[in-house]
């Protein structure tokens, strides 16, 4: 699959409309036309949103303004990312995807911001409750060039239409802005489970599901901590290497993600990324590897495996990386598995 059909299977899988996609059908080729025709949609739906506001209707408004959120969001994943001038503009346009999703929050309450303190390093992120009472708590984790205001929001409906209560968390994109440069993301764990306690959702069962990079951060959480009783894990790496930091694309989010250090910092965090150097994990834990893996191939995938000692189970699915043209056919079963395990929990 060509990154122009990859792009769009992900914008329309985050849930902007399909007409709004129609309207770039002559841009699809060039960074600069996607950039500014995206950019146009942003900017035609939060004017929607605004004027659905003033006419008290809280809902249309809410709804405008996430798809709003999306158009930006995607505005920055053109076909040819090396054409857009610099990170500089990549974060301006994330700051507007997330500036637009929380005037959704102001209008229909659809989520809690949530902030964890570690020292003097906060990290945020949103909790989402279903109908009724939860049935368990996923924390959700991005990859480097998603967002918790976009592709994890989508994914956090499948997991609250099962009744489970989500927490997406804000790493590693922004990380350096939230935490210090590093992966332990297991750090983070005795705030996260206080900040639960203190808003009725401790003890419940707690499993996590992480794309992409965000699997790697994902298995830290997992490595020997027996308080999460289930870890999915789509598409993650169990290292990085030369062909990882040489790669256009990822070598420049993986900078952005952490705060654009200089070159040896880089390289420091890219070879601390080591599956082999983590303890393997305790809970039930179900990895998706795609066929088709141009980014983490199945030289990754034997390494979780090996890791698991036997409670990693490996899904293999004919897709690119993530599988997002093929959704459809596996992220429902996805969902469910993690309701199996929180029913047994």
């Amino acid at each position: 699959m060509d990154r122009q059909d990859f792009v769009l299977h992900r914008v329309a899988f985050a849930g902007l409309p399909y007409a709004a996609l129609r309207a770039l059908d002559g841009e699809r080729g060039s960074a600069i036309g996607w950039r500014q025709g995206m950019l146009g949609q942003a900017r035609l739906l939060r004017a929607c949103a605004r004027r659905a506001a003033s006419e008290g209707a809280a809902a249309s408004a809410a709804q405008y303004f996430r798809w709003a959120g999306v158009a930006y969001h995607s505005a920055t994943l053109g076909p040819d990312l090396s054409a857009l001038d610099g990170l500089v503009r990549v974060s301006r346009l994330r700051h507007l995807a997330v500036a637009a999703y929380r005037r959704a929050l102001q209008q229909d309450g659809g989520a809690k911001l949530v902030t964890l303190a570690l020292g003097a390093h906060r990290l945020h992120g949103y909790c989402r409750l279903p109908e009724g009472e939860p049935r368990g708590v996923v924390l959700l984790l991005n990859g480097l060039d998603s967002l918790c205001e976009v592709e994890l929001h989508a994914f956090a409906s499948g997991l609250l239409a099962r009744g489970m209560a989500t927490l997406s968390l804000d790493l590693p994109a922004r990380f350096s802005a939230s935490g210090p440069r590093d992966m332990q993301a297991e750090r983070w764990l005795p705030a996260l489970h206080e900040w639960l306690a203190g808003h009725g959702l401790g003890g419940q069962p707690l499993g996590v599901f992480a794309v992409s990079f965000g699997g790697y951060l994902g298995a830290r959480l997992l490595a020997g901590n027996a308080g999460l009783c289930a870890g999915l894990l789509i598409s993650p790496p169990a290292w990085i290497e030369d062909k990882h930091r040489q790669h256009p694309y990822f070598s420049r989010m993986f900078s952005w993600s952490f705060g654009q250090p200089g070159e040896a910092e880089l390289d420091a965090l890219a070879a601390s990324v080591r599956l082999d150097a983590l303890a393997p994990p305790q809970a039930a834990c179900r990895v998706y590897a795609m066929t088709e893996d141009a980014m983490f191939d199945a030289r990754h995938t034997e390494a979780y495996a090996a890791w698991g000692q036997g409670r990693v189970e490996v899904k293999t699915v004919a897709a690119e990386h993530v599988g997002t043209s093929s959704f459809y056919r596996w992220l429902p079963g996805a969902f469910d598995w993690f309701a199996e395990r929180f029913a047994h929990a």
